[in-house]
């Protein structure tokens, strides 16, 4: 980031030794050679001590070693969590579960698989859903009206189920910079934060498919002011697989519309957006996104 705005991939720019601070091209061309620079931690740097460098670093997949046969697997390709499971978690390649598996007589009990729709709800959760399944009820009438024929005919969406699958207290704390600037106010060095994660799964040809995320941050009422009873959206994301295609918009914009109307209903009275699109490339929630889905550019 140079500033608030996205540095585009493959484009280049400056940073500081400690690579906190970023400049854009031309952000960088109107800095002045001869004054110092003051960077957010305080300290001081000179124009001609930047490095210029590119934006086209790749994430590093991670790795597992195979305990039987040592070979190596992607993590993500062998489901295997290297956050929750540390050095001292044992791993085994799905070839050498086979044989394992061909060796032993008896059979193994099989682990019962849980789908979305067995995810525990909550009351936001069943908010949001309802309120969905009254918003496409309508649409499916508006449909069935506009061709003349009965809403049976209509086809629907099916199998949606909306989780709210995180849901945790944090401390925002504010930057040295912008606490500098308003302590004097009385503004606090922190606040208290629910973060939460909403998203949408849809059931197709019975496999569960993740098609919507949504990142809020609800400061309540016993959050200092100005934060008081505001919700921040931090992050949308999605992907188009949801079917039928035709109802993909209005899925999206009604679990926004039901959020809004239920924090409004628990005296939330602002709601902040960060309303720049992301750039071709960018993934926010989901890891990545088909080639061919095109990127809102309003």
């Amino acid at each position: 980031m140079c500033g608030m705005q996205r540095i585009r991939r493959k484009d280049y720019y400056y940073t500081d030794q400690k690579k906190q601070n970023h400049w854009c091209q031309p952000c960088y061309e109107q800095l002045k050679t001869s004054a110092p620079i003051l960077l957010d931690d305080g300290c001081e740097a000179m124009k001609k001590d930047l490095q210029k460098l590119k934006n086209d670093a790749l994430a590093e997949e991670g790795w597992v070693e195979c305990d039987e046969c040592h070979s190596w697997v992607h993590q993500i390709c062998a489901l295997f969590n290297g956050r929750k499971n540390k050095s001292t978690a044992s791993y085994q390649c799905p070839k050498c579960h086979l044989k394992a598996r061909e060796k032993k007589v008896a059979p193994q009990k099989q682990k019962v698989m849980q789908f979305a729709k067995d995810l525990a709800h909550c009351v936001m959760s069943e908010k949001l859903q309802n309120g969905l399944m009254a918003t496409l009820n309508k649409e499916y009438e508006r449909r069935a009206k506009e061709v003349g024929c009965s809403v049976s005919k209509i086809p629907k969406a099916c199998e949606l189920h909306i989780r709210v699958v995180s849901n945790m207290e944090k401390k925002h704390s504010v930057r040295d910079e912008m606490f500098k600037r308003y302590e004097k106010r009385g503004f606090p060095s922190e606040f208290p934060v629910r973060s939460k994660c909403i998203l949408l799964f849809q059931t197709i040809h019975g496999v569960d498919v993740l098609l919507f995320g949504l990142y809020v941050y609800e400061y309540g009422h016993d959050c200092p002011p100005p934060n008081r009873r505001r919700v921040y959206i931090s992050y949308i994301d999605s992907v188009q697989y949801f079917t039928p295609r035709c109802y993909r918009t209005i899925t999206y914009h009604a679990i926004l519309v039901e959020y809004l109307r239920y924090v409004k209903e628990r005296g939330f009275h602002t709601a902040h957006i960060w309303s720049c699109p992301p750039m071709k490339g960018d993934d926010y929630i989901l890891y990545c996104h088909p080639h061919q889905q095109k990127n809102s550019k309003r």
